[in-house]
């Protein structure tokens, strides 16, 4: 039996059919990563840091490169997703390994990060020094995707964007816009 850390990063092919299974038998809502990486989904700056035990994917935490801007200042920082351990391998401190892994590569101590979790996650968090913030509306644009093929936009808000390309509402919770992807998922986490 042999366990060890492995970075899955955009250019470790194999290793992505490996994750997009993991993920797809973690998330009861038939969630999968599949689709994702068939659209380039999977660019560079975004990694996943898995724990692998006997040649199989068991915990993940996936992080993608973001530039954010905070109070009008721009700055790097990442936001977290994908973070999973297969039910047979919980409760063993797998997740807070990685967890713990994931923020020891920081760049900075101060850099920003942020996570969207479900409510049965959501008291996981705070024991790595994130706090819970209600979210006004985070809104992020894809630069790899032509302008004219972006999809439409809805802030928490509900208010729909000119042509899929937002434009950053007062925030007063959360001052980031954040590039790739759009969305708006509640919680919010922010370290």
């Amino acid at each position: 039996m042999n366990a060890y850390f492995r970075l899955v990063g955009h250019s470790d092919s194999a290793w992505h059919d490996r994750f997009f299974g993991f993920v797809a038998s973690i998330f009861e809502d038939g969630r999968t990563f599949s689709p994702w990486g068939a659209r380039g989904g999977w660019v560079d700056g975004y990694d996943v840091f898995a724990m692998v035990f006997d040649d199989q994917i068991v915990g993940t935490v996936g992080w993608q490169s973001m530039r954010y801007v905070i109070n009008g200042k721009e700055r790097s920082g990442y936001q977290l997703g994908a973070v999973a351990t297969r039910a047979d391998h919980r409760n063993r401190g797998l997740a807070r390994l990685l967890m713990n892994k994931v923020l020891g590569e920081l760049d900075a101590p101060d850099q920003p990060v942020i996570l969207f979790a479900n409510s049965s996650v959501v008291d996981f968090y705070p024991r790595f020094g994130f706090r819970r913030l209600v979210q006004s509306s985070f809104i992020g644009i894809s630069m790899s995707i032509p302008r004219p093929h972006l999809r439409q936009v809805w802030t928490s808000q509900g208010q729909q964007t000119a042509r899929g390309w937002p434009s950053i509402a007062p925030e007063p919770v959360l001052p980031a816009r954040a590039l790739p992807r759009a969305t708006t998922i509640q919680p919010c986490y922010f370290i």
